[in-house]
This record gives structure tokens, sequence and C-alpha cells, in this order.
């Protein structure tokens, strides 16, 4: 894609940004609202908290690096996100929301019109780049981030915009794709000058190319997404799951049975060959319960430890690529997987105030974390018996097992 081709996209972004502050400020035209639709979870959705001092990015720097709650009120920031999704490279797309040249980079001319907008006529999607490159949007190896730098009219986007754009966008193709929504203190040139384009960042956050904004230093199809092939061809083989877990537990000089002795609890499998579900959702609980196991680990292992003193592992890292592997989880029931994620996420954040103490309450059970935890845990088996009501006793069995030992109560 040339330079030229981009300054026309950036003219027509250009015409529909200065139309749209027109109609913000006139009260006698109305703005076009969407039908809300219920989110996917195999997305992210986060909300930046400020505007960093080293706003806007730049090509060789580090992206800055922002500070993001996710809709549960949990804090975290891009680095530590990124970092545990495991990837070898990201890309970030600045995004307008009433950008004709953003909506059709998004797709809008194969998943339809958004908003009223009409896409920049002939101007492929990062779908159609990436297919030209024999890549997929849902490899696992880069994450792809929209970051909703404008609303339709202008102001600060919100969880709502990005859960109905990731949604409308069929964000689930890809499990490592998320959108961020931004404050009003993000509405300035420096962001107004990224759109419409990407971004490519390494995976240690430096950004290699920049595709971004009416002026980019290179083009997509020539630069931007040949270095991201380039990153991923020559990037090492990702382990699995299973694999991970593995040298987790390892690490952890801890092994599965004797976390569960220690409670002490039985330990019962869940059998993939006794069930009826489809392939996909036996692969999803089969990967569920192994991330569980990891989850009774880490919850034996750090109560002894800051039980006895010990503060050689800090929570919120030691939990970070577990709580990012429970949003990667395919063909289960999205309440299921959000109840128990959330029920590990409010075990971490205990653990992380004991740690920060350095001491280790000697009623914790009454701890309101620990408290609210069960009762997701507890939510969370009732929805995996009314779910998979026709699963095998001994799978059953399994269901109420894994959750009982991740429990503390």
């Amino acid at each position: 894609m040339t330079k030229k081709l981009f300054a026309i996209i950036f003219s027509c972004a250009f015409s529909a940004f200065a139309f749209f502050l027109f109609i913000d400020s006139n009260p006698k035209i109305k703005t076009r609202t969407t039908q809300a639709t219920a989110p996917n979870t195999q997305f992210q959705i986060y909300m930046a908290e400020e505007l960093p001092s080293d706003w806007p990015p730049q090509l060789d720097a580090a992206f800055p690096n922002l500070k993001l709650k996710d809709q549960s009120g949990h804090g975290t920031d891009l680095y530590t996100l990124l970092n545990s999704l495991n990837v070898e490279a990201s890309i970030i797309e600045p995004t307008g929301m009433n950008c004709p040249g953003c909506h059709a980079y998004s797709g809008a001319n194969k998943y339809g019109n958004y908003l009223g907008v009409t896409p920049q006529n002939g101007l492929p999607s990062f779908e159609d780049f990436l297919s030209q490159a024999q890549l997929d949007i849902s490899d696992k190896r880069f994450a792809f981030v929209q970051l909703l730098l404008y609303s339709y009219n202008m102001g600060a986007t919100t969880f709502d915009d990005a859960t109905k754009w990731a949604t409308h966008f069929n964000f689930s193709k890809g499990n490592k794709q998320i959108a961020i929504a931004v404050p009003s203190t993000f509405q300035n040139k420096g962001s107004y000058d990224l759109i419409p384009g990407f971004l490519l960042l390494n995976k240690n956050n430096q950004i290699v190319s920049s595709a971004a904004g009416h002026n980019p230093i290179h083009s997509v199809d020539g630069y931007l997404v040949p270095k991201l092939k380039e990153i991923l061809d020559t990037a090492p083989k990702e382990i699995s799951v299973s694999d991970w877990v593995n040298k987790e537990i390892e690490e952890q000089g801890l092994s599965i049975e004797s976390a569960y002795q220690q409670i002490p609890h039985e330990r019962k499998r869940f059998e993939a060959e006794d069930s009826q579900l489809s392939d996909e959702t036996k692969a999803g609980l089969s990967k569920l319960f192994t991330l569980v196991d990891l989850g009774v680990v880490y919850r034996v292992k750090l109560l002894k430890e800051l039980g006895s003193g010990t503060f050689s592992q800090n929570p919120e890292k030691l939990y970070e690529r577990l709580v990012s592997e429970l949003n990667l989880i395919d063909g289960i029931s999205p309440e299921i997987q959000s109840e128990i994620k959330n029920a590990i996420m409010e075990q971490r954040d205990f653990f992380m105030q004991s740690y920060n103490r350095r001491q280790l309450a000697s009623s914790y059970t009454s701890d309101s974390l620990v408290q609210n935890s069960s009762g997701r845990l507890r939510k969370a088996y009732s929805l995996l018996m009314s779910t998979y009501k026709d699963e095998s006793k001994g799978n059953k069995d399994a269901f109420y097992q894994h959750l009982c030992a991740l429990d503390f109560l």
C-alpha cells in the first residue's frame, strides 16, 4: 500500500471527523445509537486509566505502558497484559469509531457497516493483509489490540463502546484480540495523527514498524505485515499449555497430588473419553481443569509460604499467565469461564495483600476476597452441573472435587 493511499484514507477520515464534530456541537441533530449485543468473552476489554507522559508512541521507542482496568475493576498495565499472553509480537490499531478507513481495516466490507459509517471503498481489512502473507488473525503467536481513541462523536470511549465494536467485528476469531477504551485525556493531536493505521511491537514492546496516520513511515502490506511474519517465523516454538503447567508445577516443587493431599482432598480427573460433549467442549473443559489444578498448587504453596513468613514469590507475577490462559479457553460456557477466572483473581488479590503487608492474616477465612472467591466457585459448580447435566457421574464428581480443592473454605 502506498503513502498516497494513506493520504486518501486520512482525507476521508478527516472529513468524517469534522462532520461529527459539527454533529456533536449541534443539539438539533441526534447521533445514531446501536442495539446492545451480548459480549463474547473470547476477546478482552479494558479501559486505559490515564494518558501516559510519553504519549504519543514513536517508532523505535517502547509503546507507552498504558495503565488499564477491566470491567470488574481489576488493574493491570499493557506490558503485563501482553506478557501474560506469551506472544512474540503485538499489533496496535489506533482507531476512531467514525473513521471510514478504520472501519474498512476492521472488516466492515465483510462484517457489514457499523454505526452507519460507510467503510473506505476498496480498502482491504487487516485480515486480508494477513491472508496475503499466509497469516491469520487467530494466530496465537501475536496479539491484536484495537485502541479506541475516539468515539462516534469524537469523545471518550467506554467499555460498552469497546464491547460492541469487538462483537460486531468478530473479535472471537482470535482469543488474543483486545479492545481498549480511553478517557477524554487521549483526545489530542498526538492521538488524531495516529489514525488510521497500525503499529507493530516486538516481544519487548518496542515499536518496530509504524504504518499509522496520514503520513505513515511504513506501508501495511509492503513492510509491517512482512515484518510481523519475519518475527513469527524466527520465534521459538510456543510450548503447549499442559507443558507449561507441568513446568510451573516443577518449579513450585509441589506436585498436584501432593497439593491435594495437603488440603487434604481427593483428586478426581475429568475424563474426556467418558464425555458425550463435542470435541471442542471436551478440550475446553480439559484445559479448564488443568489450569484449576495449577491454581490449587499456587493456593496451597502460597498459604504455606506466607504463613511461615516467606515472601519470595510475588503473587501478581505468579498468577499472570494462569489468569491469561483462563481467558483463552474455547468451547465452554462463558459464564463458567468468567466465574472461575474471577475467583482465581480474587485469590491472587488476597495473596497480594498478604504479600504487601508481609503477613498472612490468622483469620483469613473471613476475608471478603476469600469469601467472594468461594461464592464464585460455588456458582461455577452449580453452572457446570446444570450446563453439562448429562455428563457421567465420574465427570460430575470431577467438577466438584476440582472446585472444592481450589476453594479456601
